[in-house]
């Protein structure tokens, strides 16, 4: 079969298998149209040679647990039978026998109970919302994603080691939990950041704790797989505080008319392993733990040498889960160290639960004499979480909302389907980078108003937007 589906059709089509441009050398697809689906139905086998599936419309594939749905190659006399009718004739399959499923603009591709094998990409997916559930195995990429998400968790990548290096390209695969899978060991504990030592005329009324997302400047190297990561060369106090973060600050200080003590956690913000093969998820696991250390014990060390001033954390992406787990620590370790916390400012929190209690938007703005505008959460994303608070990506009982003593002066941001901070079907990296520094003053606003003291005195005007 090739060309294009233009009515609603459920495979199997009676006792007929079924092939993708079963006998040409030519790549050719069958296109499922706008406004059409395909529903292929539980045990359906569909077999390709340089052909492959397009969607443009629906698939919706219905296999379960002893009876999936298995697409392979042409060459694969192991399952279906010998569809090509050679006999013994036929070659070994191999990978890229065929092009494999591609969802497009405007497509949707739920995927449940499949076996794929043998393509070239097993699921491309451009700006289409897509799942896949299942069995990749023998293909060149199991999933690749052009930002947009996919939902790649609980699959069968054949080993408990989950897809190795190149089998996933893009940064909108969601791939972990995978079948096999268990939560990374909680590293060593990291060893404290260098300081050097403060004195009186050092401290300020306010210190600002900032930790950079993934990949951000600045970024230790490696020679090869063979070698760890190297640490990031820092060249101050200040170095690595995150551009986000430094938004955000460079607002408070104006709104609040006070000097912060600008102090950033210079921890390993490792890239996320997807978009950076080069690191794996052990590696990204230990980068976390490492900002969760660091930020603990900086905040010991802060709170030693300027025993008076109030202490302000800021977080983008990685840099918001670290701090997130690391309050959840000192709720349970050092509730008087926590009680020096008195705002929080988040930008796409990996940790963010199901409604949480924090104060969070999915956008705001500021405008001068003190008007906050806001885009109150929708309800999609009231009912998702953070991209590692819903896959259970955890190890151990750090996992879970923000303790109550912080959550009542956290402000966070989220924007809608920000893949990252509420991962839903539907959700896109490009929402995850796209912050403006418009919303980042709002954020500003917001967090001058849970901090006592200077603005937080003075009326404010909230404009709040469906």
């Amino acid at each position: 079969v090739t060309g294009t589906l233009v009515t609603d059709t459920t495979i199997p089509l009676g006792g007929l298998p079924l092939a993708l441009n079963g006998r040409s050398s030519a790549w050719r697809y069958l296109t499922v149209a706008s406004g059409v689906t395909l529903r292929v139905e539980q045990g359906a086998v569909i077999k390709s040679l340089a052909g492959g599936l397009r969607v443009e419309g629906g698939l919706v594939v219905e296999g379960v647990a002893g009876s999936p749905v298995v697409f392979t190659s042409l060459m694969d006399d192991s399952v279906g039978g010998d569809t090509n009718g050679d006999g013994d004739a036929t070659a070994p399959p191999g990978v890229g026998d065929w092009n494999g499923i591609v969802a497009l603009p405007g497509g949707v591709a739920q995927l449940d109970g499949v076996d794929v094998r043998y393509a070239a990409t097993a699921l491309s997916v451009t700006g289409a919302e897509a799942a896949i559930h299942g069995r990749l195995t023998d293909s060149g990429v199991g999933v690749s994603s052009d930002g947009s998400y996919v939902d790649a968790r609980d699959v069968d990548w054949g080993t408990p080691d989950g897809p190795a290096p190149g089998d996933v390209i893009g940064a909108g695969a969601q791939i972990a939990p995978w079948v096999g899978y268990t939560a990374p060991p909680r590293p060593a504990p990291a060893a404290p950041q260098p300081v050097s030592t403060s004195n009186p005329g050092e401290c300020k009324a306010v210190a600002a704790f900032g930790l950079r997302g993934s990949g951000e400047a600045p970024q230790g190297t490696r020679v090869s797989m063979f070698f760890p990561w190297t640490m990031p060369e820092f060249t101050g106090a200040a170095d690595g505080f995150g551009s986000y973060n430094t938004s955000i600050v460079d607002s408070f200080e104006e709104i609040e008319g006070v000097a912060v003590k600008r102090i950033a956690i210079q921890y390993q913000a490792l890239a996320v392993p997807v978009v950076n093969p080069a690191v794996l998820p052990g590696e990204y696991n230990g980068s976390i733990y490492d900002g969760v250390d660091k930020l603990i014990a900086r905040m010991e060390r802060e709170s030693i040498d300027c025993p008076t001033e109030k202490f302000v954390v800021v977080g983008y992406s990685q840099g918001a889960l670290a701090a997130h787990l690391a309050l959840r620590i000192l709720a349970r370790t050092d509730p008087q160290l926590l009680e020096r916390v008195e705002g929080v400012a988040f930008v796409a929190d990996p940790g963010r639960q199901f409604n949480p209690a924090e104060d969070w938007w999915r956008s705001a703005s500021y405008e001068s004499p003190r008007t906050i505008h806001l885009y109150a959460p929708g309800v999609v994303e009231s009912l998702s979480a953070g991209v590692w608070s819903a896959a259970n990506l955890f190890n151990g009982d750090v996992a879970g909302p923000l303790p109550d003593a912080v959550a009542t002066s956290t402000v966070s941001l989220c924007h809608n389907r920000d893949l990252v901070c509420s991962a839903f079907v539907g959700a896109s990296v490009g929402q995850h980078t796209n912050y403006t520094e418009s919303e980042l003053q709002g954020l500003a606003a917001l967090l001058a108003r849970t901090v006592p003291g200077g603005s937080g005195s003075i009326s404010w005007t909230l404009s709040i937007h469906p």
